[in-house]
């Protein structure tokens, strides 16, 4: 194979992922989980605070995973009913809704 083929087909996925990629993230809300954490523990117990910054930085990457197939209805009624700007609760909110239908 040509030098000149080769270099062009390794070129070619980048293009595409960065295309994908975006799209899915911008999708998603944009939530500030550090803050989120640091309001419900407060910083007087590190423990706490990790475990909860570990839980939404967990429920940011199941929304990675299943909110680009979700319904723009479940994601619309998620978002609108969400106490707090938190990941885990919308994530929790989506395969809740996704399951009973």
């Amino acid at each position: 194979m040509r030098r000149e083929t080769v270099q062009t087909l390794m070129a070619l996925p980048v293009p595409i992922l960065l295309l994908v990629t975006p799209a899915t993230a911008q999708d998603i809300p944009d939530f500030d989980p550090s803050a989120l954490c640091e309001e419900l523990v407060g910083d007087s117990d590190e423990t706490a605070l990790r475990r909860c910054r570990f839980v939404e930085d967990y429920g940011l990457s199941e929304l990675e995973t299943f909110w680009p197939t979700t319904s723009s209805a479940i994601r619309e009624i998620c978002v609108e009913q969400l106490k707090k700007e938190s990941y885990a609760e919308l994530a929790r909110c989506v395969l809740r809704l996704r399951r009973a239908r």
